[in-house]
């Protein structure tokens, strides 16, 4: 099995700039196209009264998300042919629709284990990635979970 496109997920946790920086040593041991995916998460309701408008809201959220990309991008001394993706939605939802999309043949991601893509068991065979479950079931190609800790 070959892996030529690998798509990495980027959040502002350090066990995911961790992955990040195992995925891209990974893309360029095996000379694979790498690219890089941020999800914003919309905390809050739509319509929600919280003191912001929401255009506003969206636009600081978006501006933080380019500057965490660009972060990850300056950090690795990363090729500017890199592809980004940010998105605004489900992360577990969202990182498999730009794998889909792109197409990736590997995603990686790293989390703590205690929400967003592993919110559920990861060890374990059946577990379910995401908050809307079931992200890793479907991805396309192959996939392997390893263990979370926490």
């Amino acid at each position: 099995m070959t892996f030529n496109r690998i798509l990495i997920a980027v959040d502002d946790e350090p066990v995911a700039a961790h992955a990040v920086e195992i995925g891209i040593a990974l893309a360029h041991s095996l000379h694979a196209n790498a690219a890089l995916i941020h999800v914003m998460e919309r905390p809050v309701p739509v319509g929600a009264d919280i003191g912001v408008p929401p255009a506003e809201l969206g636009s600081h959220t978006r501006s933080e998300g380019r500057r965490l990309l660009s972060g990850v991008r300056h950090r690795l001394s990363l090729r500017p042919v890199v592809q980004e993706f940010l998105e605004s939605g489900n992360p577990s939802a969202e990182i498999v629709k730009a794998a889909k999309t792109w197409p990736a043949d590997l995603i990686v991601v790293g989390s703590h284990g205690r929400g967003g893509i592993a919110r559920r068991r990861c060890a374990d065979g059946d577990s379910e990635a995401g908050a809307g479950g079931g992200g890793a079931r479907r991805a396309p190609g192959p996939h392997r979970r390893g263990r979370c800790s926490g």
